[in-house]
């Protein structure tokens, strides 16, 4: 009374235990896979922090950038701090490793830079109100002397 094809299927399977040799061979295709897993997965993990560091590099930009045209009467605060209590901004972001981001005013008032410094290439992300632009300077060492990158 059944229409349609029927396939009807016999699997024998043989359980057979594997030589010393080749379990070395499976452990060891197991710890690359594994390696391999974990380093892709905390690379992805310094890149969202890495990511978050330049986000937060633009957001203190914005508010020095707002501070400069308003509270600053045309120079940029002494410190970070004095965006809190212009009210640009509620609170001092940290890095996603807790440190504070760097700061470096010049000119008297008139340039200014933020940075910190990237996990994954190890070097600093920097934005220069000289150029208004954030970028990668491509060095080990934070600035120190100069507030103009990126022209």
């Amino acid at each position: 009374t059944q229409e349609g094809k029927t396939i009807i299927s016999n699997t024998f399977v043989n359980i057979e235990q594997i030589g010393p040799d080749e379990i070395k061979m499976v452990e060891e295709a197991l710890d690359r896979f594994l390696d391999k897993t974990q380093r892709t997965s905390s690379g992805r993990a310094a890149q969202a922090r890495d990511s978050a560091i330049k986000s937060d590099v633009g957001q203190l930009a914005t508010a020095l950038q707002a501070y400069y045209t308003t509270s600053g009467n045309g120079k940029y605060p002494v410190s970070l701090n004095e965006l809190i209590t212009s009210g640009d901004l509620r609170m001092i972001p940290t890095t996603p490793s807790g440190e504070t981001y760097g700061y470096l005013r010049c000119d008297n008032g008139a340039e200014v830079a933020v940075f910190a410094k990237l996990e994954e290439t190890n070097t600093y992300w920097v934005w220069s109100s000289a150029s208004g632009k954030a970028l990668d300077i491509k060095s080990s060492t934070p600035p120190s002397t100069t507030c103009v990158y990126g022209l």
